[in-house]
C-alpha cells in the first residue's frame, strides 16, 4: 500500500499552502538532510479508505497524533471484530442518519417497554409478597386456593 507524507515547509506556520507532499523515498531522503535530522516531527496517521488508496502521514502536534492513533486503534478493533463474527460491528456513538439530527443512541430506545409501569408492577408484587408473609399459614392457603383455583379452564 502506498504511503504519502505531508511535512510542513515551515513548522512555525499554520497555513494550507505550507505542505510538502512526499512519497516514502522522498521522505526518507528529506530525513537525511540537515533540516530533516534537526526537526522533531510528530506524525498523525490517516488510514487508507481502500486497497488502492494511500496511507497518509501528516505532521502535527502530539495531541492530534494521539487522537489519530486512538481512532486508528478503534478502526482496527472494529475490523478484527468483523473478521471474528458474522455480525456487523457498529458504533452507535458515531452512527448518524442521512440528512437528519438522529444519532445512533436514539435508535436503541425500546418503545415497547414502559419502564415506569414495569417498576411500579415490580413494587406492587413485592408489596403483595410482603403482605402474604404476614398472614398465617391458613390465611395464606385460603388466598392461594381462591386465586389459583379461580383461573378459568381454557382447555
Amino acid at each position: 500500500m502506498k504511503r504519502t507524507f505531508s511535512v510542513k515547509k515551515d513548522p512555525t506556520i499554520e497555513a494550507q499552502d505550507n505542505w510538502l507532499i512526499m512519497d516514502y523515498r522522498q521522505y526518507a531522503a528529506w530525513r537525511e538532510t540537515d533540516e530533516g535530522k534537526n526537526r522533531e516531527i510528530v506524525f498523525g496517521k490517516f488510514e487508507a479508505c481502500s486497497e488502492d488508496d494511500s496511507i497518509i502521514f501528516m505532521e502535527c502536534n502530539e495531541k492530534v497524533s494521539k487522537e489519530l492513533k486512538k481512532d486508528c486503534h478503534r478502526k482496527h478493533y472494529i475490523r478484527s471484530r468483523d473478521a471474528e463474527t458474522p455480525f456487523q460491528v457498529m458504533s452507535y456513538s458515531t452512527m448518524t442518519f442521512q440528512e437528519s439530527e438522529i444519532y445512533g443512541e436514539d435508535v436503541l430506545e425500546d418503545t415497547e417497554c414502559n419502564v415506569e409501569a414495569s417498576v411500579m408492577q415490580r413494587m406492587d408484587i413485592e408489596r403483595v409478597r410482603t403482605a402474604l408473609k404476614m398472614l398465617t399459614p391458613e390465611e395464606r392457603a385460603i388466598i392461594q386456593d381462591f386465586f389459583l383455583h379461580r383461573i378459568p379452564n381454557t382447555g
